[in-house]
């Protein structure tokens, strides 16, 4: 926290004074005769090197910055003035009570700002955690349907394989599927007679069975 206290100084000498610098320190207020009055902290000191005329005043800004937590304490300021000779005095310019608090929060703080962004981080990662690990056991995701039917299609015809033709299965019109090179069919279930194939009844060549032949005398 920066505080700027505004000092006065007026030269009442009849020759121009200098103001060289400002020091200050933070004390903790005396209680009686018990506890005695301690240093807390020593302030920076600001050059000024500043000369007042005779009979004038002129005001000076301290630059006082602590990073306290809220306390009532004293403020003791100190400035080193000069004659016109150049002999250096020592000035008590300032010694009374002061009270540290809390700056003020703006939402617009850079610091404020950045913790927001953390802290939305945070919840964000947290709750996605939650919800892949939990929650999605409580409302599992639908299928979708359309474009992966056309790919199964599609993978399924890049996958087949060309068929030898000695292995390709005909049809008849009336009877089972067989197959030139192999049989594609279970026998144990089509009964005896059907597999069975007929013989073919050899017929001897020249005069036929059964039929008698008659000489003519001459």
């Amino acid at each position: 926290m920066v505080v700027r206290p505004i000092l006065s100084f007026s030269n009442d000498e009849p020759e121009s004074v200098g103001v060289q610098l400002i020091g200050g320190s933070l004390w903790t207020p005396e209680f009686g005769d018990q506890q005695s009055s301690q240093n807390i902290r020593n302030l920076s000191t600001t050059m000024y090197k500043a000369e007042i005329p005779a009979g004038e005043s002129q005001s000076f800004n301290y630059n006082l910055k602590t990073e306290l937590h809220p306390a009532d304490l004293v403020l003791k300021l100190v400035a080193i003035v000069s004659d016109h000779a150049g002999a250096p005095y020592t000035l008590s310019a300032f010694d009374g009570p002061v009270s540290i608090v809390e700056a003020p929060i703006s939402i617009f703080d850079p610091q404020i700002i950045f913790l927001y962004l953390i802290l939305a981080a945070a919840f964000a990662g947290t709750s996605y955690f939650i919800y892949n690990t939990w929650l999605t056991t409580f409302f599992p995701q639908s299928k979708k349907r359309g474009g992966k039917g056309g790919e199964r299609a599609k993978t399924s015809l890049r996958g087949t394989k060309k068929v030898d033709p000695a292995d390709q299965v005909s049809v008849p019109a009336d009877g089972p599927a067989v197959t030139s090179g192999s049989k594609a069919y279970d026998e144990s279930w089509i009964p005896s007679h059907h597999i069975q194939r007929p013989e073919a009844k050899r017929i001897r060549s020249g005069t036929p069975s059964g039929v008698k032949t008659k000489s003519k005398a001459g």
